[in-house]
This record gives C-alpha cells, structure tokens and sequence, in this order.
C-alpha cells in the first residue's frame, strides 16, 4: 500500500514538475520578447550624414538622412531635422553615417556685415597652433612671389586635420575663417593656383 501511495505521489511531482517547467519558460519567453519590443521602441530619429562631409561644406539636404537610433545613443544636441542644418556650414569633418549635432555646424549668419565664412586649408604642423578667436594673415602665391590678401582674419574654427575642403592639399586641415567679400572672392578666383599661405598673428 505505501509502495502504490510513493509510486502515484511520484507521478503526480512529475506533471506538476512539467507544468511548472512550462510556465517558467513562458514567462521567459514572455520577458526577452517584451524586452526586445521596448528597445526597438526606445528610438528616435535624428540626422545622419549621408556620405563624408568636409569640413566648410554648405550643407544641403542631400547631405542628411533621417535614421532611427538608440535613445541611449543620442549625443547632446543632435539634430532631429534637416532643415536645422540646411545652409549651414560643416566645422569639420563630418563621417559618413555620423550623427549630425549643433557642435558640428557654423552659422554664416555670424559673420560681421560685409563678410563671410570660407575655409581654407593649413598646412599640418601650423594647424596645431591656431585656435578659435585667432587672427591670421592669408597670403596667395602668385607668379612673382607671395601676395598678402589680408591681415586680421578671424578664425571661426580649427576642425580635424582633412585634405579634402575648399581650397585644400595633400598636407592640409581645414580651418573656417571670416574674411571681407572681397577677399572671399579673390581666394575663390584664385583656387586653381597653389593653395594660399596663412601665418599666425
């Protein structure tokens, strides 16, 4: 009699071992899909890069794309419409699929009356001595020798060192600088020529 009474007691722990087994691998089921739905949720969308930007680069807004990501990987300040940035120029270097922020951009509009932001390039030895709020002289090669353009520029910004911005060489970073329109222009006029000379004041 006590062996039958041990042998149905030993049956019925089985089952509610099974049931209890199932319910516990529900519930964990249950808990990885809630937490795999609430991080696809936990996104928003910001503007990214659509390709590398060089620094000085007006934007446009073939240049940015709206992407989903992380909340948790949303830097301070990131842009979440193009038209934030639209006409705007790159302070720097911008990677492709790089999240866009305020730190990134330059307005124009802060330049003084009558003048404008350009960039130009520097050589890489002296681009580690020039900092935002410097002044510079430009000086533009020419056939006879070097030009002076101007004298008290403004630097507006000193990004990463890159070779690929307006006016740029082999060997150059790119720094924003606001000059007089017609010295702008000059500089333009001239790209085509050895890339100008800048020396610390």
């Amino acid at each position: 009699m006590g062996v039958k009474y041990l042998s149905r007691w030993l049956r019925r722990l089985m089952v509610h071992r099974r049931v209890l087994a199932g319910l516990v691998g529900g519930l964990a089921v249950l808990i990885v899909a809630s937490s795999i739905h609430g991080t696809a949720e936990a996104r928003v969308s910001v503007c990214t890069s659509s390709g590398r930007i060089a620094g000085g680069t007006t934007l446009t807004p073939g240049l940015l794309v709206l992407t989903g990501v992380p909340v948790g990987l949303v830097p301070d300040g990131a842009l979440t419409s193009p038209d934030q940035a639209i006409g705007r120029m790159a302070g720097g270097p911008i990677a492709a699929g790089a999240i866009v922020t305020e730190d990134d951009l330059v307005d124009p509009a802060q330049a003084e009356p009558g003048n404008v932001i350009i960039a130009l390039a520097v050589s890489s030895p002296l681009i580690g001595l020039i900092h935002p709020g410097d002044h510079v002289s430009v000086f533009l090669s020419a056939p006879d020798g070097s030009v002076e353009v101007s004298r008290g520029l403004r630097v507006v910004t000193v990004p990463l060192p890159d070779n690929s911005g307006f006016l740029s060489s082999d060997t150059a970073g790119t720094i924003l600088v606001e000059v007089p329109e017609a010295v702008a222009i000059r500089l333009t006029a001239n790209s085509d020529l050895s890339p100008p000379r800048v020396a610390i004041e």
